[in-house]
């Protein structure tokens, strides 16, 4: 494999940059053993883990808002929850898309755009919109427990980052894509669905711990049937499976991660 090249502050592969190549094969897995166990990757764990890499960076709320990086007349919108529902086919609640048929199908559907709207700097940086997130999707007996789950590992994030609320949604990256979907358990009243996801996440800052880095995960989304809908009644994640990234580009100059962030839509919700 060839050489990967660092910049600080840049892009990160999970596990760090490879050292130079003439690096013996032992030394280098002992460099990567050491990444792994440091800092930054436990900070990549707590923020991995809890969006679980899914898909969509800034976008989906219920109400979009225009930024003031407007060009040539046309405003940027960014929005702050999840995917971008405005072309999604399905009705929404608060940016989040729900009424899945009572199917396997319906069932993934669920999973896969409900894991989309946990996983966007949005869900990561503001309190209230992550409350309205999980009140749209989640079961009403597990709404307070996943709030209360995700409500602290989010702030745990933050502040390990040493980000505000502010700070976050500036400076913060996290955007992923759902790679695979498999159904682990269904009947009519609920159903287990896995993801396997890959995503990015890290803060577009010169002195970051943590600047943006792959993450990969596999996700287990459990679902009941309630009130004539797929709820998100449960979530688990663990990392992995993780690959080796191929190819000799530089990490992307940080400058240009925040204009792509910003300027890029994220992705729609499955329909």
């Amino acid at each position: 494999m060839a050489r990967q090249k660092g910049a600080p502050g840049g892009t990160r592969v999970l596990g760090g940059v490879s050292p130079a190549a003439t690096t013996p094969p032992s030394a280098t897995r002992g460099l990567r053993v050491a990444v792994i166990v440091g800092g930054a990757f436990c900070l990549l764990v707590v923020i991995g883990l809890l969006v679980g890499g899914g898909g969509g960076g800034g976008g989906g709320g219920a109400t979009a808002t225009v930024t003031a990086e407007a060009s040539a007349g046309n405003p940027v919108v960014k929005e702050p929850v999840g995917g971008n529902a405005s072309i999604s086919a399905h009705r929404t609640v608060d940016g989040v898309p729900v009424g899945y048929p009572r199917s396997q199908a319906g069932a993934v559907k669920a999973a896969v755009n409900y894991q989309l709207a946990r996983s966007s700097t949005g869900y990561l940086a503001d309190p209230a919109a992550r409350a309205k997130t999980l009140r749209a999707m989640a079961t009403s007996s597990t709404y307070g427990e996943l709030r209360r789950s995700d409500d602290e590992a989010a702030e745990g994030a933050l502040t390990s980052l040493g980000l505000s609320r502010q700070q976050a949604e500036q400076s913060l990256v996290s955007r992923s894509a759902v790679l695979g979907t498999r159904v682990v358990t269904y009947v009519p009243e609920a159903a287990s669905v896995e993801l396997w996801m890959a995503g990015i996440v890290g803060v577009t800052s010169e002195d970051s711990p943590l600047p943006v880095t792959g993450s990969w995960t596999t996700v287990t989304i459990s679902l009941q049937w309630q009130n004539g809908d797929w709820k998100l009644s449960a979530i688990q994640s663990q990392t992995g499976p993780t690959p080796v990234q191929s190819g000799s580009e530089d990490p992307t100059d940080i400058a240009e991660f925040q204009r792509t962030h910003r300027d890029f839509d994220a992705p729609p919700y499955t329909d």
